[in-house]
């Protein structure tokens, strides 16, 4: 019945093992009556462990909307900054749920889903039910606490913040800090995402910027040093076309050598290296 809940999963079959071992936890019995899969399981567990909703509604599940919306694992500092509450009783809470949440770190430990079907679970109202959470709904919290972090000293500025600030504001359309935080050579996040990578997230954080600035020209110049940044992560995947576009609409349309000079100088180089690259 193990192997069959946990659908060939290992971190499945370790928490179902974890859950097992919990006092107050679902015993052997209780998941010999589970069919398979795992949105029963989480169903019976939680039922059994948070009887009483206001509790958990108070309690567990901000804890679980701010991890829910994390991209990566969140350190205990973090999150008490997120949910706006006392260490003891963050540390409280992840007791609590310490069977659904993974820790990882050798230092100051850190937490995120055991596995992505407790999310999925979670977010999914026809299965969830009364515990069900929107997803992304602890986004906003996580992303002051990360624009927090960034308006202190630099030794503040915690790893996850460093890497996720500009995804979690760029998502909630923050763009006058996302512009700040652009702005902050301490930070040097575009150059960051050209050189290493992010996926979409690296593109649709400047793209968005780029169209806040250009509406009702905001700034015109700013966007278009951004622009060449997105053109040379563009150019980085392969994608030449799009960075070609990009750096005649958003870059030298928009400057000249009278007004915005050197970002003019600087898109035209750039658009002189991608026809180079596209002849190799």
């Amino acid at each position: 019945q193990l192997a069959n809940l946990a659908a060939g999963n290992f971190l499945c079959a370790a928490m179902l093992l974890d859950e097992l071992q919990e006092p107050g936890g679902l015993n052997a019995n209780d998941l010999r009556s589970l069919s398979g899969g795992l949105s029963d399981f989480y169903h019976q567990s939680f039922g059994k462990r948070f009887p009483d909703l206001p509790t958990f509604r108070s309690r567990h599940a901000l804890l679980l909307d701010v991890i829910a919306a994390a991209r990566a694992p969140v350190t205990l500092k973090l999150l008490c900054h997120a949910l706006g509450q006392a260490e003891d009783d963050v540390r409280d809470a992840i007791r609590d749920l310490r069977v659904f949440l993974r820790r990882t770190g050798h230092g100051e430990a850190a937490y995120l889903p055991f596995h992505r079907s407790l999310t999925d679970w979670l977010s999914d109202e026809r299965l969830a039910g009364q515990y069900y959470r929107k997803l992304g709904r602890g986004e906003p919290s996580l992303a002051e606490a990360c624009w927090q972090e960034c308006l202190g000293p630099p030794e503040s500025l915690s790893e996850y913040s460093y890497r996720n600030l500009s995804v979690h504001l760029g998502r909630l359309c923050r763009w006058d800090e996302l512009l700040h935080a652009v702005r902050n050579p301490q930070l040097d996040l575009l150059p960051r995402r050209d050189e290493n990578g992010e996926g979409d997230y690296g593109i649709a954080c400047p793209r968005g910027l780029i169209g806040y600035l250009n509406d009702e020209g905001r700034d015109r110049i700013t966007a278009a040093g951004l622009a060449t940044q997105l053109a040379r992560i563009y150019s980085a995947q392969g994608r030449y076309d799009d960075a070609r576009s990009c750096l005649r609409a958003h870059a030298i349309a928009a400057t000249s050598w009278i007004r915005g000079r050197r970002a003019h100088a600087i898109a035209l180089h750039e658009l002189g290296s991608l026809e180079l690259y596209r002849s190799n």
